[in-house]
């Protein structure tokens, strides 16, 4: 906080003090309350001008300014097949160009995590899910949420951990093309479904995994298998 003080006493804020009085003070730097009658390393004596604390901007993330990305991510959720983006969630609640590129920025280093959880109401047979990217201090991020689809009578809980997987890889390859970012930029996908997470590593790690068209939800798979593949 910037003061005019007086050495021998405290003295109020400069805008409550009068210009004649005002005239006649000396001027440093306060950094805290208090009396002064010599100024010690920590203050600045300044000249006959009272200066404002400089202000700091924040660094613009480097993907910000990758020529038409962000162009051509609009372009992607715009021309997306509806049920895809059904499972993202985004309808109108678009991220700015500004927090786009933050995430991007994380996912090119290696920085970002992919986070999703799903819900299910066995009673009514019906779940959503919901997902989250970004890094572990949450400085930026990108969220999403939808509902899961499927017969009410065939839905269970391991359903909505696949969407919530799913709408983060869709995510994650629209940022890669839109931003061409190069191959070998790893993410962490995080999910708390042991059964999702097992099948997700065999279709990560073994590009020719087949699935069982027998097994719950292979339809899902299916998809999430062609985007961590395409």
């Amino acid at each position: 906080r910037r003061l005019r003080f007086l050495r021998s006493r405290w003295v109020e804020p400069v805008e409550f003090i009068s210009l004649s009085d005002f005239s006649t003070w000396k001027i440093v730097d306060i950094v805290e309350r208090g009396y002064l009658s010599a100024a010690p390393d920590f203050l600045t004596v300044v000249g006959s001008s009272f200066l404002p604390p400089p202000v700091l901007l924040p660094a613009l993330p480097i993907s910000a300014f990758v020529p038409f990305g962000y162009h051509r991510f609009l372009h992607s959720i715009a021309t997306l097949n509806p049920l895809r983006l059904r499972h993202l969630g985004l309808y109108d609640n678009l991220p700015s160009a500004l927090e786009v590129a933050a995430i991007v920025d994380l996912y090119s280093s290696h920085m970002l995590y992919c986070v999703s959880d799903g819900s299910f109401n066995p009673k009514l047979g019906r779940g959503s899910h919901a997902w989250v990217m970004s890094d572990s201090s949450m400085s930026s991020r990108l969220i999403g949420a939808g509902p899961v689809d499927g017969d009410p009578r065939l839905i269970s809980a391991y359903r909505p951990e696949l969407q919530g997987i799913l709408a983060n890889l869709i995510m994650l390859n629209i940022l890669r093309t839109s931003y061409r970012l190069l191959d070998g930029a790893s993410v962490t996908l995080v999910c708390d479904n042991e059964a999702a997470t097992f099948e997700l590593e065999k279709i990560v790690h073994d590009c020719t995994y087949q699935l069982d068209p027998q097994q719950t939800d292979c339809d899902i798979l299916l998809e999430i298998q062609d985007e961590v593949h395409s």
